[in-house]
């Protein structure tokens, strides 16, 4: 396997693996990491209770969902090196100015902080719209697999390293300036320093090279896109996303609440999954070359599926961290499956459009969650709401093999 992925790698070009350090600087370390570490947290030392980091969430997740289909437009309008640049950007400006929200008045604050929110998850859905399709652009099928699964595997592995020193940066920050470890500014230095490294990653997205479109690509574009394509990769995304993300936000106070499990216990197991998301996708091209593109994809969401069911039975304890460990593991090698997928069904000139209908649908998915899940949890107990998440998930895999196994079915005839 090491043998087959050195091989591979030996085929990518310039370009990929620039794409590659841009996602793992920018995707891993400020996105996955700092960010995830530090921006709720900034939150509760500005003065906010767990009512408006909700309202937080659910803008930033609303943002995503609303930006996705117009940033599929302007990566085809703009081109996707341009696109990428205008992304890191919004991405770092957004950062910055919300980093600054303890210096606003606080009759201000709140507002501000919402704007400049949805300004950060603005510029991730454009980030991702224009990133994906130019990774698969600049790889031939035989190295694209291998790229895919290595971008995730970038992306997880900057994700733990961000979250290692995002926790320690207000620390050193309370420490230089002589301030209380309680002080918001800290948090908002360490928020800022993240988004600064994005400026490096700026410079190297513009050696990128343009692609030049063929004017088969601008007859296209101008042309019928695939609609019902389109509406079926966000609908498998909105599936899969809405499962896949309620078990994994649930489960520390599912563990904590119903389970009795010891804080120690949950953050230990949690770690554990982070750590096994950086090798877990790089088992996809394994099964790509042994159950094909589909089969692949199925295989992990089934398994993610059976993963999210077992959680919603409970105990015992070490059956039900088994079960979340491996559903990140599997839940990364569905995402590197789903993305090879998702971008090589369509022509080349309908892939951001892919991407953003992708994003779109896991937008609107987990904002779903966010709205619904702990209501559900309240109501019926987190028993049920695990079931309907496995269902959920369950019927994305449904949605993928009816969509997706239908039109390989109709090409294998058409080709006899």
């Amino acid at each position: 396997m090491l043998a087959d992925y050195w091989r591979k790698m030996r085929l990518f070009n310039r370009q990929t693996w620039i794409a590659l350090v841009v996602i793992a600087v920018a995707a891993g370390i400020v996105f996955s990491g700092v960010w995830t570490v530090l921006n709720n947290l900034y939150l509760l030392r500005l003065g906010y209770g767990p009512e408006f980091v909700g309202k937080v969430a659910a803008v930033m997740l609303a943002t995503q969902a609303l930006v996705s289909l117009p940033a599929g437009g302007l990566a085809m309008a703009l081109g996707l090196r341009r696109c990428l640049i205008a992304a890191l950007l919004v991405l770092a400006a957004a950062g910055l100015a919300y980093a600054a929200a303890g210096l606003v008045p606080a009759s201000w604050r709140q507002p501000y902080v919402l704007a400049a929110a949805g300004l950060v998850y603005a510029g991730g859905a454009l980030f991702t719209t224009a990133l994906v399709p130019l990774l698969v652009g600049s790889t031939g099928a035989t190295e694209r697999p291998h790229a895919l699964a290595l971008s995730l595997a970038f992306m997880s592995a900057g994700g733990v390293l961000g979250s290692l020193v995002g926790g320690q940066l207000p620390g050193l920050f309370a420490r230089l300036g002589g301030l209380d470890p309680a002080h918001p500014r800290p948090y908002g230095l360490g928020l800022a320093a993240a988004f600064l490294l994005i400026a490096p990653v700026v410079w190297l997205a513009s050696r990128l090279p343009e692609p030049p479109r063929s004017a088969r690509e601008q007859a296209a574009a101008r042309g019928t896109a695939p609609y019902g394509l389109f509406v079926m990769i966000g609908l498998i995304s909105l599936l899969r996303c809405a499962g896949e993300m309620t078990a994994r936000t649930f489960y520390p106070v599912y563990a904590d609440q119903a389970l009795g499990i010891r804080t120690a216990q949950i953050g230990a197991t949690m770690s554990l999954g982070m750590l096994l998301a950086v090798p877990a996708p790089l088992l996809m091209p394994l099964l790509v070359q042994r159950l094909g593109r589909l089969g692949a994809l199925i295989l992990s969401v089934l398994g993610a599926t059976a993963c999210v069911a077992v959680m919603g039975l409970g105990g015992p304890w070490p059956l039900f961290a088994a079960a979340y460990v491996l559903l990140i593991g599997l839940a990364t090698v569905a995402r590197s499956a789903w993305m090879l997928l998702g971008q090589e069904v369509v022509a080349p000139e309908w892939r951001p459009m892919s991407s953003a209908a992708g994003n779109l649908g896991s937008g609107l998915g987990a904002a779903a969650l966010s709205a619904a899940g702990g209501y559900m949890a309240a109501a019926l107990g987190y028993g049920p709401l695990y079931g309907a998440s496995a269902a959920s998930v369950a019927l994305g895999a449904l949605t993928i093999w009816l969509c997706f196994g239908r039109r390989r079915r109709r090409a294998a005839v058409a080709a006899v």
